[in-house]
């Protein structure tokens, strides 16, 4: 009787939580370009050596959600490959924020002259969108010239941010507000059956394990970015149930950021290190977050590599694996538990 009513709860606070995240949906909402760009050979038009890319544009002004696709021969993609290269170059040069916002500039003029953004969407537009930090006094930074080029990790806040890594997770704002809020509830019912030993630890699991319906049901509707701007992921963990064994594999790339802290930049693995995002269907992974806040542009390739330049409110990232073996432990013994007690119970 107690697991029927425990389950029926649990359904109870799913629903709940599913329609409180759409009460307090975003009123601040974004315009978001997604722009896919395909490679094709000049040569061969029938060639299957097609590269997808994405570029996403967002304005904390306006309310709507637009989408752009255009194509770049082999070509333009050499030019688009060659236009980063050279942005990593400079910007390994600049002395202050001053240096960083013209390379910047620069930059999105490159990518208009490729032709990736849409003819309709101004450039200062696109600029204001970038360089986001410096227009709000409330977040203005003075310049500074440390630098400080680590293969080990950094930290740093209200900064500018460029970077190109592979294995790159973009957390929407809605995703993380619900993640976080479901994750809560479930430390706080994981204490409570401290106390309270008939509490099922299958319940407990159900909680956590509604993320992913919640996520998905609200990501249909909410493609789009609030004021907290979203997150980054730089490499993750997973657990291999087949083999009891778990892996992390890492970012690799580099990441150049200017800000409070000055300038910071690392080069190889990557992972981050603010907190964990937990993705418990189908498999057990933790996403690691290493940039909060962010604001800007992404290109996206099918080749798993991700490009962004933009502004970020936190940046935490290093070499090593974080320590989060405590929650992601809590975690697995909780689906294991639920998977036996569904069992038993089916």
């Amino acid at each position: 009787m107690l697991k029927n009513k425990l389950l029926k709860n649990g359904l109870v606070v799913s629903i709940i939580t599913l329609f409180f995240g759409l009460a307090v949906a975003p009123s601040i909402t974004a315009l978001t370009f997604s722009m896919n760009v395909k490679t094709i050979n000049t040569s061969d038009s029938k060639s299957k050596n097609n590269e997808v890319v994405k570029i996403t544009f967002t304005n904390y002004l306006t309310n709507e959600i637009k989408k752009y696709t255009t194509v770049l021969t082999q070509e333009q993609n050499n030019e688009l490959n060659s236009i980063i290269n050279n942005i990593k170059n400079n910007l390994k040069n600049t002395e202050t924020i001053e240096d960083t916002i013209s390379i910047f500039n620069e930059a999105i003029l490159s990518f208009q002259n490729l032709g990736l953004f849409p003819d309709h969407v101004p450039n200062k537009e696109i600029q204001k969108l970038v360089i986001a930090g410096i227009s709000d006094p409330k977040y203005k930074i003075g310049s500074s010239s440390n630098k400080h080029l680590s293969t080990e990790g950094f930290s740093n806040k209200l900064c500018y941010i460029a970077g190109e890594t592979n294995l790159t997770f973009t957390i929407p704002p809605v995703a993380i507000s619900i993640h976080n809020m479901i994750f809560n509830i479930w430390k706080i019912v994981d204490r409570l059956s401290d106390f309270f030993p008939a509490l099922e630890q299958g319940f407990i699991t159900m909680i956590i394990c509604s993320q992913a319906l919640i996520i998905t049901l609200l990501s249909k509707y909410y493609e789009k970015s609030i004021i907290s701007g979203c997150e980054l992921g730089l490499g993750l963990s997973t657990f291999e149930y087949y083999t009891g064994y778990q892996i992390f594999p890492p970012s690799t790339g580099w990441i150049y950021t200017n800000g409070v802290n000055g300038k910071k930049s690392i080069e190889g693995e990557i992972y981050g290190h603010l907190s964990v995002f937990h993705i418990l269907y189908p498999n057990f992974i933790d996403i690691y977050i290493g940039v909060k806040g962010f604001s800007g542009i992404k290109i996206e390739r099918e080749t798993n590599e991700t490009y962004y330049m933009g502004y970020a409110s936190k940046v935490k990232v290093g070499s090593e694996v974080p320590n989060t073996s405590e929650d992601s432990q809590q975690l697995i013994e909780s689906i294991d538990f639920f998977n036996k007690w569904r069992k038993q119970n089916a």
